[in-house]
């Protein structure tokens, strides 16, 4: 006789509190104090104590600079330094993503987040935490809508730190950016000088990291 041959199908399925104590055990090491920014720039020790404000609030936070200006950092260290820190520190990357890369393939609106992998799992992991959303000047007006959705709805709990290295006010009159999302992103905003600006940091932090290399 021929035994015919069946797909079989394994699921594995994790409670969401433990994933969420992984995650919180895999940021352990991070640098989780705003002491460990040094600078003389006074408008970067500015951004330091604007974060430290932000630290105690629960408002949404939008950041704006350049790539490479350490944005996630502050996002994290003010993470760290709230009320949230025992809870998880979630990172969506908005550039170069399509819509089912950052929302995940369940339907939009269905309560489905049955993939910790996607977007849409990511964001049910935040529950209680923050939710940092990378570039959210590049993501798409299609998915902005659904995020949007998302977000007003179902994060009731959860904090919003976005980052952007566009000018948003600019991207919404221009029809780039919906104008809800960016209201209800910029409750309030720093803005992080690049390095070139603060160039009495050079000799400050040469020393500093050859202390620590060696």
């Amino acid at each position: 006789s021929t035994m015919s041959k069946k797909n079989i199908t394994v699921f594995i399925f994790q409670d969401v509190e433990s994933i969420q104590q992984n995650l919180l055990s895999a940021n352990s090491d991070e640098v989780s104090n705003l002491d460990y920014l040094i600078s003389k720039n006074e408008q970067f020790n500015k951004v330091k104590e604007q974060c430290g404000v932000m630290a105690n609030s629960n408002t949404n936070l939008l950041i704006y600079g350049e790539p490479g200006t350490g944005k996630e950092m502050f996002a994290r260290l003010i993470h760290h330094e709230s009320m949230r820190k025992n809870k998880p520190f979630i990172r969506i990357a908005c550039r170069g993503s399509g819509g089912n890369s950052i929302l995940g393939q369940s339907k939009i609106g269905s309560g489905e987040f049955n993939n910790e992998e996607s977007g849409f799992g990511k964001i049910a992991l935040s529950s209680g935490g923050t939710l940092y959303l990378d570039e959210i000047g590049d993501m798409s007006m299609r998915v902005q809508g659904k995020f949007a959705d998302i977000i007003s709805n179902k994060l009731t709990n959860t904090r919003i730190i976005a980052a952007t290295n566009k000018n948003l006010k600019d991207q919404v009159q221009q029809g780039f950016f919906r104008e809800d999302l960016y209201n209800f992103l910029e409750t309030f905003s720093i803005t992080v000088p690049p390095l070139r600006s603060r160039r009495e940091d050079i000799k400050l932090l040469t020393n500093h990291f050859l202390e620590k290399y060696n």
